[in-house]
């Protein structure tokens, strides 16, 4: 009989995450990505395209993020852009420096 071999586990994967760089951080490009980010799932269910719609939310919030901490988006268009694709409702008060709130 053959003998059983142990075999090691796989190891972890960690998601590679893209370094915001001057060609990602501009507002028409993000708009535009964001526009068309889901036109590949359309004919999914609304289930389906709800929770895509939540992670693609998630992503560009923290794109945004990136954007403005290495300084290649002013704050105040990151904040705009947020608002104007809905990732975050308009708040009258200032936000704090480098902070990109995220949706409840």
């Amino acid at each position: 009989m053959a003998q059983r071999r142990s075999v090691p586990a796989a190891p972890a994967s960690q998601p590679q995450i893209y370094d915001a760089d001057v060609g990602t951080c501009t507002t028409a490009g993000m708009r535009e990505a964001f526009e068309r980010q889901l036109a590949p799932f359309s004919d999914q269910s609304p289930a389906v395209l709800a929770r895509l719609a939540q992670v693609q939310a998630e992503r560009t919030l923290a794109s945004l993020r990136r954007c403005v901490q290495r300084g290649l988006i002013p704050e105040a268009e990151a904040m705009d852009l947020a608002v104007e694709l809905g990732l975050i409702e308009a708040n009258p008060a200032p936000a704090q420096p480098s902070e990109v709130p995220t949706r409840p």
